[in-house]
């Protein structure tokens, strides 16, 4: 299953595997709860999400309209590791219909 999400501005954000919890059209608002994650896993043996954004025809990388972390002073000697998702650009997108 899958939810998508209109941003009104000519993005959808589509998020897989996630079973819906609000009647479709429902108008949402930044940290509402729009569904769960759905299995069984297919990511065993944890459950992972697929993030999508899209125009309708173009996919894009998600992450980079998201704000970058702040960045922190670290004691001397510590070792800093970037997120993975900073290493990699990388993301899983499902399209259910085949359509996207």
């Amino acid at each position: 299953p899958s939810v998508s999400v209109d941003h009104g501005n000519g993005l959808r954000t589509t998020y897989t595997p996630v079973a819906g919890s609000l009647p479709e059209g429902t108008q949402v608002r930044a940290g509402e709860v729009i569904g769960h994650l759905a299995g069984p896993p297919h990511c065993d043996p944890r459950y992972c999400l697929h993030w999508g954004l899209t125009d309708g025809t173009v996919y894009h990388d998600p992450m980079l309209y998201l704000k970058s972390p702040p960045i922190r002073l670290l004691p001397h000697g510590t070792i800093f590791c970037l997120p993975a998702y900073r290493l990699s650009r990388k993301f899983h997108v499902f399209s259910p219909s085949g359509a996207d």
